[in-house]
């Protein structure tokens, strides 16, 4: 998972009141939007508008989401497993409830 996607779900993880599900249709999207971005990397990088959406109720910088932005320094270099472990980082992903 690339450094947006990790600040993204970080971020949401410390929001109680905010899953991928709200974020999605607050923005615009459908339910599923930011699901499939989070999960499946479709689309490959959030269009401008979207990441400034994201942006603007997340409380980031719109750039802090771009692949190759100032957030790729933005995820703590202790959240990344030690290469001697394996290399499954399905672990570190917030389990959202579909409603």
């Amino acid at each position: 998972m690339d450094a947006p996607r990790k600040l993204l779900v970080a971020t949401l993880a410390r929001r109680p009141d905010l899953d991928l599900e709200k974020l999605s249709r607050a923005i615009g999207r459908n339910h599923a939007y930011l699901r499939q971005y989070v999960m499946r990397g479709t689309p490959r990088e959030l269009p401008e508008a979207i990441r400034q959406a994201v942006a603007a109720r997340l409380g980031l910088r719109a750039d802090d989401l771009r692949p190759d932005g100032p957030g790729a320094d933005a995820i703590a270099p202790a959240a990344t497993p030690p290469a001697d472990q394996a290399t499954d980082l399905t672990h570190d992903l917030p389990v959202y409830s579909a409603r």
